[in-house]
Protein backbone atom coordinates (compact mmCIF):
# COMPACT_ATOMS: atom_id res chain seq x y z
CA UNK A 1 0.00 0.00 0.00
CA UNK A 2 2.76 2.24 0.59
CA UNK A 3 3.69 1.79 -2.98
CA UNK A 4 0.42 3.09 -4.11
CA UNK A 5 0.53 6.05 -1.94
CA UNK A 6 3.95 6.99 -3.23
CA UNK A 7 2.82 6.74 -6.74
CA UNK A 8 -0.14 8.97 -5.97
CA UNK A 9 2.15 11.58 -4.45
CA UNK A 10 4.33 11.65 -7.49
CA UNK A 11 1.28 12.06 -9.67
CA UNK A 12 0.13 14.86 -7.46
CA UNK A 13 3.52 16.53 -7.65
CA UNK A 14 3.47 16.08 -11.42
CA UNK A 15 0.02 17.59 -11.66
CA UNK A 16 1.03 20.55 -9.58
CA UNK A 17 4.14 21.06 -11.67
CA UNK A 18 2.12 20.78 -14.84
CA UNK A 19 -0.40 23.23 -13.55
CA UNK A 20 2.37 25.58 -12.44
CA UNK A 21 4.06 25.26 -15.86
CA UNK A 22 0.77 25.82 -17.63
CA UNK A 23 0.06 28.85 -15.47
CA UNK A 24 3.51 30.24 -16.16
CA UNK A 25 3.07 29.56 -19.89
CA UNK A 26 -0.37 31.17 -19.79
CA UNK A 27 1.05 34.11 -17.84
CA UNK A 28 3.91 34.47 -20.36
CA UNK A 29 1.45 34.26 -23.25
CA UNK A 30 -0.79 36.87 -21.62
CA UNK A 31 2.20 39.12 -20.96
CA UNK A 32 3.19 38.81 -24.65
CA UNK A 33 -0.39 39.66 -25.66
CA UNK A 34 -0.41 42.62 -23.26
CA UNK A 35 2.92 43.78 -24.69
CA UNK A 36 1.51 43.45 -28.23
CA UNK A 37 -1.65 45.32 -27.23
CA UNK A 38 0.43 48.03 -25.55
CA UNK A 39 2.52 48.31 -28.72
CA UNK A 40 -0.63 48.58 -30.82
CA UNK A 41 -2.04 51.22 -28.44
CA UNK A 42 1.24 53.15 -28.67
CA UNK A 43 1.16 52.89 -32.49
CA UNK A 44 -2.46 54.03 -32.53
CA UNK A 45 -1.60 56.90 -30.20
CA UNK A 46 1.27 57.96 -32.49
CA UNK A 47 -1.05 57.68 -35.49
CA UNK A 48 -3.65 59.77 -33.69
CA UNK A 49 -1.02 62.38 -32.84
CA UNK A 50 0.04 62.47 -36.52
CA UNK A 51 -3.58 62.93 -37.58
CA UNK A 52 -4.06 65.77 -35.08
CA UNK A 53 -0.81 67.33 -36.27
CA UNK A 54 -1.92 67.00 -39.91
CA UNK A 55 -5.29 68.55 -39.05
CA UNK A 56 -3.57 71.48 -37.32
CA UNK A 57 -1.14 71.91 -40.23
CA UNK A 58 -4.04 71.85 -42.69
CA UNK A 59 -6.01 74.31 -40.56
CA UNK A 60 -3.01 76.67 -40.33
CA UNK A 61 -2.34 76.34 -44.04
CA UNK A 62 -6.01 76.93 -44.78
CA UNK A 63 -6.04 80.00 -42.52
CA UNK A 64 -2.97 81.37 -44.30
CA UNK A 65 -4.52 80.76 -47.72
CA UNK A 66 -7.73 82.40 -46.52
CA UNK A 67 -5.77 85.45 -45.38
CA UNK A 68 -3.94 85.63 -48.71
CA UNK A 69 -7.24 85.35 -50.60
CA UNK A 70 -8.83 87.95 -48.32
CA UNK A 71 -5.93 90.32 -48.97
CA UNK A 72 -6.27 89.78 -52.72
CA UNK A 73 -10.02 90.40 -52.58
CA UNK A 74 -9.47 93.58 -50.58
CA UNK A 75 -6.96 94.82 -53.18
CA UNK A 76 -9.41 94.06 -55.99
CA UNK A 77 -12.19 95.89 -54.15
CA UNK A 78 -9.93 98.93 -53.69
CA UNK A 79 -9.06 98.89 -57.39
CA UNK A 80 -12.71 98.61 -58.39
CA UNK A 81 -13.70 101.38 -55.98
CA UNK A 82 -11.09 103.71 -57.49
CA UNK A 83 -12.19 103.07 -61.07
CA UNK A 84 -15.27 105.35 -61.18
CA UNK A 85 -13.15 108.29 -60.01
CA UNK A 86 -10.46 107.40 -62.57
CA UNK A 87 -13.09 107.09 -65.31
CA UNK A 88 -14.58 110.47 -64.37
CA UNK A 89 -11.12 112.05 -64.35
CA UNK A 90 -10.35 110.56 -67.77
CA UNK A 91 -13.76 111.63 -69.14
CA UNK A 92 -13.18 115.19 -67.93
CA UNK A 93 -9.72 115.21 -69.48
CA UNK A 94 -11.11 113.98 -72.82
CA UNK A 95 -13.93 116.54 -72.77
CA UNK A 96 -11.47 119.34 -71.95
CA UNK A 97 -9.13 118.21 -74.76
CA UNK A 98 -11.98 118.01 -77.27
CA UNK A 99 -13.36 121.39 -76.19
CA UNK A 100 -9.95 123.01 -76.58
CA UNK A 101 -9.40 121.44 -80.01
CA UNK A 102 -12.91 122.36 -81.20
CA UNK A 103 -12.34 125.93 -80.00
CA UNK A 104 -9.11 126.06 -82.02
CA UNK A 105 -10.88 124.66 -85.09
CA UNK A 106 -13.73 127.16 -84.75
CA UNK A 107 -11.33 130.09 -84.35
CA UNK A 108 -9.40 128.90 -87.40
CA UNK A 109 -12.60 128.60 -89.45
CA UNK A 110 -13.80 132.03 -88.32
CA UNK A 111 -10.45 133.56 -89.24
CA UNK A 112 -10.57 131.88 -92.66
CA UNK A 113 -14.16 133.04 -93.21
CA UNK A 114 -13.27 136.62 -92.25
CA UNK A 115 -10.22 136.62 -94.53
CA UNK A 116 -12.29 135.21 -97.41
CA UNK A 117 -15.05 137.77 -96.85
CA UNK A 118 -12.78 140.75 -96.63
CA UNK A 119 -11.00 139.78 -99.81
CA UNK A 120 -14.17 139.61 -101.88
CA UNK A 121 -16.67 141.94 -100.22
CA UNK A 122 -17.43 144.40 -97.46
CA UNK A 123 -18.22 144.28 -93.79
CA UNK A 124 -21.19 146.37 -92.73
CA UNK A 125 -22.14 147.15 -89.09
CA UNK A 126 -25.91 147.56 -88.70
CA UNK A 127 -26.90 151.01 -87.44
CA UNK A 128 -30.13 152.00 -85.68
CA UNK A 129 -33.10 152.17 -88.05
CA UNK A 130 -31.46 150.26 -90.93
CA UNK A 131 -33.26 147.40 -92.65
CA UNK A 132 -31.77 144.58 -94.63
CA UNK A 133 -33.44 145.93 -97.80
CA UNK A 134 -31.81 149.33 -97.36
CA UNK A 135 -28.39 147.76 -96.74
CA UNK A 136 -28.78 145.49 -99.83
CA UNK A 137 -29.79 148.46 -102.01
CA UNK A 138 -26.86 150.54 -100.74
CA UNK A 139 -24.37 147.86 -101.81
CA UNK A 140 -26.21 146.84 -105.00
CA UNK A 141 -26.97 143.25 -103.91
CA UNK A 142 -30.16 141.36 -103.11
CA UNK A 143 -31.48 140.61 -99.62
CA UNK A 144 -31.29 136.88 -100.43
CA UNK A 145 -27.52 137.13 -101.08
CA UNK A 146 -26.94 138.86 -97.71
CA UNK A 147 -29.14 136.30 -95.89
CA UNK A 148 -27.29 133.39 -97.56
CA UNK A 149 -23.75 134.79 -97.01
CA UNK A 150 -24.42 135.58 -93.36
CA UNK A 151 -26.45 132.40 -92.69
CA UNK A 152 -29.33 134.40 -91.26
CA UNK A 153 -32.47 132.55 -90.24
CA UNK A 154 -34.71 135.35 -91.41
CA UNK A 155 -34.36 138.62 -93.34
CA UNK A 156 -36.39 140.33 -90.60
CA UNK A 157 -33.99 139.50 -87.76
CA UNK A 158 -31.01 141.83 -87.66
CA UNK A 159 -29.89 143.92 -84.71
CA UNK A 160 -28.00 147.13 -84.22
CA UNK A 161 -24.27 146.29 -84.06
CA UNK A 162 -24.52 143.05 -86.12
CA UNK A 163 -21.65 142.69 -88.57
CA UNK A 164 -22.83 141.61 -92.00
CA UNK A 165 -20.69 140.42 -94.90
CA UNK A 166 -21.73 142.01 -98.16
CA UNK A 167 -20.20 140.28 -101.21
CA UNK A 168 -19.05 142.38 -104.19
Amino acid sequence: MVFLSLSGCSTLVYNRRDQEMRRKAELARMQREIAQLQSRVADMSEGQDRVFSDVETTRTSSDQRSRVLEDRLTAIERTLSAQPAEREKLRKQIVDDLSRKMGQIMRTQEAQAVSQRSSSGYEHVVKPGETLSEIAAAYGVTVTVIVRENKLKSADVIRVGDKLFIPE
